[in-house]
């Protein structure tokens, strides 16, 4: 009864939203639209048939958006953030979990190449023409792991004929001490070739503090830089080419720990959990002894690497056809290394290496645009390889033990290729009638070794007891040769609970997709496109890469989704203002879930059914010349179906192990999210303009993690954002003054409960940020 209530609700707000619009004042402005790739040809967001919003690379500077992570604030039913073991990525509510095995269940594209690992995610933004985001599963154009949506970054190129052009730009954060440069040079070299090299760099504190210390923790350094080249040898040839290299470091353990009597959430703060002074008693001090971890760690943090190479070759044919030809290499380094006791002294210590390459080539074929019936079909071929090695070090005296040390170690070795041809067929039935028909077919094979051992520090302390040299004491090699089992790591492990498990265990497994989806797209009016769209999507099962993880737990299943979407997209006030609407139905089965138990071991399940249901809306009016404002509202019920045998809170107590989750809602998967913004640029001399913007962002409450637990519940919050500068009447320089979350909430990106702790991953509080960027060749 009350789904049904909140249905009417949502029917009355959108038919006098639209009514509203529908009544806006003529104005002399005209929105410029942005041109976008989602369906492999040019378009624009009014004329797709789907829930997509884009923003072009004034827009992302305009809002101070550095990084994915910072869409969650500006884009209803996004979530992108950070946790223990990775990066994760939620589109209503569904997302992935946080086994760092795991594809992303929102597909990464840049610069039209394939990025599968979640890693990709947290590399800094550098230089960018537009963001793509799709809500929603994808099934033909973006193939497999796109069950909840995907993500498109567009590179900003400079092509043949393009005038020379610079730009150089400096920000200062003031709160926290971060400091950045970043700039672009680029233009015509010939009548057929151009060049652009953009570069960034930065640097600062971050808004962690070791309460032991009183030292900042997780400060962050990014580098990148980026060469593109555009060669266009004939009137019918377009060739791309890019080299991008791009590296993060940030130290030490970026995690908050609370309890519900001692929160850091602002209704009950903590005495320390002043601003910009998270509670967190991480220690970030060097890992040292011979015992400690097998590789060169200096400090608690994480490292990410990544270089990545594209060759995008075009050639229109006679006929009106458009011939393509993608090629792409990727090689991503990523070290993360975590006190998981978070205590003055690393007593367990998680250190995680992860080697990853990938080569990638697809080749397609595309109709003219104008045909009565016009069609874009292709192949795609992948293969990867992934190494991960992971290693836990236990100091045993944290457990009461104090007769040596443990390391727990697993080399995890995963390679992947995956073939899809794929197809997509438009018929046009009517002026203002076109139906759209794909089906694309995967098959994935997963190879996969892992193996494990445990390596201890106790023969010493054995031998000087017996008195003889009962126990090799090789300390300088893990070559596993112990004298008996009394030297050995199984003594230890079953003191304190932890082996090293799933030695010498190998797999393989293919998983074989057919997907299809169909369109319906209705032009109303001039001013008014109704759509429907239905299709089922896959993302790929695997093994879990933990350290800790048991046999029993390593294998997951495929995941599969089936969605429907319909909605309206409208262009009012003669084109200045525009009104989107989508409401959406997605059924998954076999959903993969991922959460910890008490003793930080994985549990990864697939439920049988999860369902999620609700609508966005968005708004866009340039009210004059000066003044744009924009909005956007979503309801959304995710929650698990059909879930009888759940994983339980790690505590074993709020939901034991086996408890029903059917009926609980999923992660992530905030009831009501919205946005609202005013943007204004106005002249106050001949020479210069006022420009000047406020934002709101709304998150209804949310769980933070896949197990449901309610301690890490995170409430709903508001956040205010601003930004006031000058900039010139030619646009040739500006200076800005911004700042981000000056509400102050302190909101968490995800929670876990580990080993007794409760751990919060935090957003960051207020931010100040001065800004000045100059661009040459105006």
């Amino acid at each position: 009864m009350g789904k049904v209530k909140q249905n009417c609700t949502l029917g009355t707000l959108v038919v006098a939203t639209a009514g509203l619009l529908a009544g806006l004042p003529v104005s002399a402005q005209v929105l410029e639209e942005i041109v976008v790739t989602a369906t492999k040809r040019e378009s624009t967001v009014q004329d797709l048939p789907m829930s997509i919003q884009a923003l072009d690379g004034t827009t992302l500077e305009m809002l101070g958006v550095t990084d994915l992570s910072d869409l969650s604030s500006y884009v209803p039913n996004v979530n992108i953030g950070d946790g223990l073991s990775n990066t994760f990525v939620n589109v209503r509510g569904m997302g992935n979990g946080d086994d760092s095995i795991f594809e992303q269940p929102v597909s990464l594209y840049v610069d039209d190449i394939y990025m599968p690992r979640i890693e990709s995610y947290s590399i800094a933004l550098l230089d960018v023409e537009r963001i793509e985001v799709l809500r929603g599963a994808q099934a033909v154009l973006f193939g497999l792991n796109s069950t909840a949506g995907a993500v498109a970054v567009h590179s900003r190129r400079n092509r043949p004929g393009d005038e020379f052009e610079a730009n150089v730009k400096v920000s200062y954060e003031t709160e926290f001490e971060g400091l950045a440069a970043e700039g672009a040079v680029g233009g015509s070299l010939s009548d057929s070739f151009a060049l652009r090299l953009a570069a960034k760099t930065s640097e600062g504190d971050n808004y962690y503090e070791n309460l032991n210390t009183g030292d900042t923790i997780g400060d962050v350094g990014f580098d990148a830089f980026r060469l593109s080249a555009v060669w266009e040898p004939g009137d019918n040839w377009n060739i791309e080419g890019k080299v991008e290299w791009a590296e993060r470091e940030r130290g030490g353990t970026n995690a908050s720990l609370f309890t519900e009597s001692n929160k850091w959430k602002p209704e009950n703060p903590s005495e320390s959990n002043t601003a910009g002074s998270y509670a967190t008693i991480a220690d970030d001090a060097v890992v040292t002894g011979d015992r400690r971890l097998p590789r060169s760690v200096d400090e608690f943090g994480w490292f990410e690497e990544q270089l990545n190479l594209s060759l995008k070759i075009e050639h229109d044919l006679a006929s009106g056809h458009t011939v393509t030809a993608l090629a792409g290499y990727t090689e991503m380094e990523t070290i993360r290394s975590i006190d998981l006791l978070f205590s003055p002294t690393p007593d367990w210590a998680g250190h995680a290496t992860k080697d990853f390459e990938k080569f990638s080539a697809e080749l397609r074929i595309a109709s003219p645009d104008d045909a009565a019936f016009n069609y874009i079909a292709g192949i795609y071929y992948h293969d990867t390889d992934l190494l991960n090695s992971g290693d836990n070090f236990f100091d045993l005296a944290a457990f009461g033990v104090p007769i040596g040390n443990i390391l727990v170690h697993v080399n995890y070795d995963q390679a992947t290729e995956v073939v899809s041809p794929f197809a997509m067929g438009t018929f046009n039935m009517a002026d203002n009638l076109r139906l759209t028909l794909g089906t694309r077919f995967v098959s994935e094979k997963k190879d996969m070794n892992r193996h494990a051992f445990n390596e201890t520090d106790t023969g010493g302390i054995i031998n000087a007891f017996l008195g003889g040299a009962l126990c090799d004491t090789d300390t300088t090699v893990y070559d596993r040769s112990f004298g008996t089992w009394l030297c050995g790591p199984d003594l230890l492990a079953a003191v304190i609970g932890f082996a090293s498990r799933s030695d010498g265990f190998t797999d393989d497994r293919t998983s074989d997709f057919f997907m299809a989806e169909a369109q319906v797209q209705w032009d109303v009016s001039d001013n008014h496109m109704a759509y429907f769209k239905i299709g089922n999507s896959g993302k790929s099962g695997g093994w879990s890469s933990a350290v800790q993880a048991p046999p029993d737990r390593l294998p997951f299943d495929d995941e599969k989704a089936l969605s429907i979407e319909a909605g309206l997209k409208s262009n009012l006030a003669e084109g200045a203002a525009q009104l989107n609407v989508a409401v959406f139905y997605t059924d998954y089965d076999d959903l993969q879930v991922n959460s910890f138990d008490a003793n930080g071991d994985p549990k990864i399940t697939n439920a049988s059914s999860s369902t999620s249901e609700g609508i966005e809306i968005d708004g866009l009016w340039a009210v004059n010349e000066w003044l744009r404002l924009s909005g956007s509202l979503a309801y959304l019920n995710a929650e698990f179906d059909d879930f009888p045998i759940g994983p339980g809170t790690a505590d074993g107590v709020t939901r034991p192990a086996g408890s029903d989750y059917s009926g609980l809602p999923r992660p992530h998967s905030p009831e009501w999210s919205a946005n609202l913004r005013a943007d204004l640029e106005v002249p106050i001399s001949n020479a210069v303009n006022f420009a000047g913007g406020l934002g709101l962002s709304y998150r209804d409450d949310y769980y933070a993690e896949g197990s449901i637990d309610p301690a890490g519940k995170q409430d709903s919050w508001a956040k205010l954002d601003a930004y006031l500068g000058l900039v010139s009447a030619d646009q040739a320089w500006r200076v800005t003054l911004r700042g981000r979350n000056l509400t102050d909430e302190h909101t968490s990106n995800a929670y876990q409960f580990f080993v007794g702790n409760s751990l919060a991953w935090l957003a960051p509080p207020r931010t100040l940020t001065i800004e000045a960027e100059y661009r040459f060749g105006q």
